[in-house]
């Protein structure tokens, strides 16, 4: 297997949608055209532009400061599957999620988790100590790259295109299991660079994470 191949299974793992995950603003969602609808097929054709901007994007989504609340939700044909609210708190090098009642990232330098115990009283816990945040950035960012550059010209295992602060990436050559499965499409606020929407479809399940409030950070959104 190449080493392009081994940073794109990285990618997967460690963005997440964005592989959980991970990546709106309620006025500007109808803007977005069909959200709840995959986009049309298109030929893949690589725009090494569109990728590149597709990487600061993604870049600036993880450096920069924010609040995210999303609906997240994993569909297979009519089917919910999923329906979950989470909200995302982005305070470089700190980043907390919360989602049914659980809050797991980090905060001041160290992995952090919070869950209702038996008798559902939240139970508070902090484990070993995670990278700096400047490599952590650098090594998803790099595993990105490595999905969308075709730095040897045979060809990227994603093309992508953009559209304003979104992006379409469709998988152009046979992988195993590709980490943005075989379509995605990701959108970034303008203001913030949080990410607002990402979408992946495989086959005919597709996990979805539409923005409903992006904010500012406030002290309390970091309290566990």
């Amino acid at each position: 297997m190449t080493r392009r191949g081994d940073a794109a299974v990285r990618t997967g793992a460690s963005l997440g949608v964005v592989a959980g995950v991970v990546l709106t603003v309620v006025a500007a969602a109808a803007g977005w055209g069909g959200a709840d609808a995959p986009p049309p097929p298109e030929r893949p054709v690589a725009d090494p532009a569109a990728a590149e901007a597709l990487v600061a994007a993604w870049e600036r989504s993880l450096t920069s400061r924010w609040v995210v609340r999303a609906r997240v939700e994993r569909r297979r044909g009519d089917e919910v599957l999923v329906d979950a609210e989470r909200t995302t708190v982005q305070a470089p090098p700190d980043r907390l999620v919360r989602e049914a009642g659980t809050v797991e990232g980090r905060l001041d330098g160290r992995e952090v988790g919070c869950a209702p115990d038996p008798d559902d009283v939240p139970r508070c816990r902090a484990g070993a100590a995670v990278p700096p945040h400047p490599r952590a950035v650098a090594e998803q960012v790099d595993a990105l790259r490595s999905a969308v550059d075709d730095p040897d010209g045979d060809g990227a295992l994603y093309a992508v295109r953009a559209r304003g602060d979104c992006f379409s990436l469709v998988q152009q050559r046979a992988y195993r299991r590709p980490p943005f499965g075989e379509r995605a499409r990701f959108c970034f606020d303008a203001a913030t660079g949080a990410p607002v929407l990402q979408e992946t479809w495989r086959g005919d399940t597709v996990d979805r994470a539409r923005a409903v409030e992006v904010r500012e950070v406030r002290p309390a959104d970091l309290e566990l």
